[in-house]
């Protein structure tokens, strides 16, 4: 087969390595595969072109990059575009709205949630076909003696800023009860629940509700504040345990709360680097799990570590709760620490991250990902 991989920017070059590992991998399993690099192009309206007269079996595009990028003659590129193409995202589609504008019958969708595929397939933007695929990862060779590793817990995540500042920018003050109830329940009920509880209590509230412009953009805040909310939970029960090695890798947490001597920082770094520190973890807790960031526990597993993250049922189709990984909400957020620390301490934490590592080298490869991709391609 014959594949195109466009290559874009990305926070902390994340989007970038998967694009490379995708093609590397399409690559070893004997496919014809480039990479576009559209991220440092000194010729945009050639690379443009390229991507318009592929002819090829699939294009692919992490976060559907270009799928919002019209030609000189008016016409969106992936209508015009002789070859299929793939937008995996990886995070909530309300973030990429505008780059579903153009929704041609030769156009896939990857998403890493279940309710993210359930949104595309309810406003039928996803093109052809909408389904479930989460990123995946590589065989980086980093494994590290577990009992010798440096950390106990690591934390991977920036601060956001001070809660409430997105939500009380909204002028209309139903709205931003709306929206306030919206975070508070999807906290509750699970953050998988973000999308059904925005439409039922819109209903509620008397607020028509459907994608326009407002309506997306009150959205993206809102979902934006309960992820500067859930990660400030993780945090603060962090600030609990004075006995764990903790290490938080993300800028400004470090002057927001009285931290134990035994917990130590690093502002954002690459994601090489990322993989290093938590090759020398016990626990890497993964956050954001339900908005699609799964590729962390796959990284983190990689490297033999345990992963603790949030409910995400991705992620508990993926992998056995309580054997291979272990998860939390955020409704019993105050037993995390003591969750923690009793992992530590016992043999537990050394069995769940062999099993889920021996699981991930297994089926959660890049090259798993594009096995899959092919089967895809043979099906359209």
């Amino acid at each position: 087969m014959n594949f195109l991989v466009l290559k874009g920017q990305s926070r902390n070059g994340v989007l970038r390595k998967f694009s490379d590992e995708l093609n590397l991998s399409f690559l070893s399993l004997g496919h014809n595969s480039e990479l576009l690099d559209l991220g440092y192009t000194n010729d945009i309206e050639r690379d443009l072109l390229k991507i318009r007269d592929f002819e090829g079996d699939l294009i692919i595009a992490f976060g559907s990059i270009t799928a919002e990028t019209q030609l000189l003659n008016g016409s969106y590129l992936i209508e015009s575009a002789k070859t299929p193409f793939l937008g995996w995202l990886v995070d909530d589609p309300i973030y990429h709205l505008p780059r579903f504008i153009a929704n041609p019958q030769n156009r896939l969708t990857f998403a890493c949630s279940e309710h993210h595929v359930n949104f595309l397939k309810k406003y039928n933007i996803g093109g052809k076909k909408s389904t479930l695929l989460a990123a995946g990862s590589d065989n980086n060779n980093l494994i590290k003696n577990f009992k010798d590793r440096k950390f106990d817990v690591t934390f991977v995540g920036s601060w956001f800023g001070e809660v409430g500042s997105t939500i009380n920018g909204i002028d209309d003050p139903i709205k931003q009860k709306w929206l306030s109830k919206v975070i508070s329940n999807s906290v509750k009920n699970g953050l998988e629940s973000f999308h059904l509880e925005t439409e039922v209590l819109a209903k509620k509230y008397g607020i028509e509700f459907n994608l326009n412009n407002e309506n997306i953009k009150n959205l993206v805040a809102t979902h934006y504040e309960m992820r500067k909310i859930t990660r400030l939970m993780v945090v603060e029960s962090l600030v609990k345990s004075s006995h764990l090695k903790i290490h938080i890798v993300g800028k400004d947490w470090k002057d927001k709360f009285k931290f134990s001597k035994n917990t130590t920082f690093s502002d954002d770094i690459d994601s090489k680097e990322i993989e290093s520190v938590m090759a020398d973890s016990k626990i890497v807790i993964n956050i954001n799990a339900a908005n699609g960031a799964c590729e962390r526990a796959f990284q983190a597993m990689s490297v033999g570590a345990c992963v603790v993250s949030d409910m995400s049922s991705t992620l508990a189709n993926y992998f056995k709760p309580g054997k291979e990984i272990f998860l939390f909400g955020y409704g019993n957020i105050n037993s995390l620490t003591k969750n923690l620390e009793e992992l530590i301490y016992s043999n537990r934490v050394e069995s769940i991250a062999d099993k889920g590592y021996r699981e991930t080298i297994k089926n959660h490869f890049w090259i798993n990902r594009a096995n899959r991709i092919v089967s895809e391609v043979i099906a359209l």
